[in-house]
């Protein structure tokens, strides 16, 4: 069975993607980040993401900051802008 785009999994919500061919320590690491309400995205997922479309700087930026499972805040933090536009990167991920 083929995985849905992971632009639509971040529109139903999803707070993190961990490809099936990932290790088991990359899955705990990810299960314990969303749980503590983190996003976390693979490596490959980030690179599905990006392939999609040119991705901006910023935009790559804020995915790399997803894979690493930071917060918005902390995203926003790291890149010197504000939550509220990395809110709309990430809500831009999800547009087709």
């Amino acid at each position: 069975m083929k995985a849905p785009p992971i632009r639509l999994l971040i529109a139903d919500g999803a707070l993190g993607y961990v490809s099936k061919t990932e290790g088991q320590e990359s899955l705990v690491a990810a299960i314990r980040s969303v749980a503590r309400g983190r996003r976390i995205f693979s490596a490959r997922a980030r690179l599905r993401l990006a392939e999609r479309r040119n991705l901006s700087n910023c935009e790559l930026d804020v995915l790399t900051g997803m894979s690493h499972g930071l917060t918005n805040k902390e995203t926003a933090i790291n890149l010197g802008t504000s939550e509220h536009t990395v809110k709309s990167y990430v809500l831009s991920f999800s547009q087709p």
